[in-house]
């Protein structure tokens, strides 16, 4: 019993011959394993180099899918030069999705939750909705200054436009107090 327990705890402490002993159980049951590394834009070029190798040899030690999700640029970047250029690999391009659209459903879902949830008070949301329908009006306008300079200002980078949305909201530039008391407003970043 001694022996047996510390075989056990020697097989827990290899992980890839528990992985490969878990995919292989799996694909036993007609089961398919897929790797997702997600966000890997996030790290530095070291740690993503990582994920790459990671990502490759657990697709080769487990007979597995992997998946790893980065922003474009650094796809372009490695493959040419860097981790992803030394190995065959199947890439598929999803682009960013329109900041527009973006910026509109994330309004609707806040707006909907607020007005849903009931936790703030009635006062409060009857201003929200004012300034999201400003907000929304600016955003649905293909003409809108305030649209074109959202959509201009995110490149494709879709968190940084969120930043910037929200900086723009919080900033001592838009006078969100003056625009709701108005209950029309145009934002112009012409100036």
């Amino acid at each position: 019993m001694i022996k047996r327990n510390e075989l056990l705890i020697q097989f827990k402490n290899d992980n890839m011959y528990c992985l490969t002993r878990l995919s292989e159980y799996l694909r036993e049951r007609k089961k398919a394993v897929i790797i997702n590394i997600d966000n890997t834009d996030q790290f530095d070029k070291s740690l993503q180099d990582y994920c790459f190798s990671l990502a490759y040899e657990l697709s080769q030690q487990l007979h597995c899918i992997s998946i790893i999700s980065l922003r474009e640029e650094r796809y372009i970047s490695s493959n040419i030069d860097g981790y992803l250029d030394a190995y065959e690999k199947n890439g598929f391009h999803i682009s960013a999705p329109n900041p527009q659209q973006v910026f509109l459903k994330r309004l609707s879902f806040i707006q909907n939750k607020i007005n849903n949830e009931k936790i703030i008070s009635q006062k409060y949301i009857e201003d929200i909705n004012i300034l999201f329908k400003i907000l929304k009006n600016n955003l649905e306008d293909e003409e809108s200054q305030f649209n074109k300079f959202m959509t201009a200002a995110t490149h494709g980078n879709i968190r940084q436009g969120l930043e910037l949305f929200r900086n723009v909201l919080f900033s001592n530039y838009t006078n969100v107090a003056e625009m709701i008391i108005q209950k029309n407003w145009t934002l112009d970043y012409t100036k």
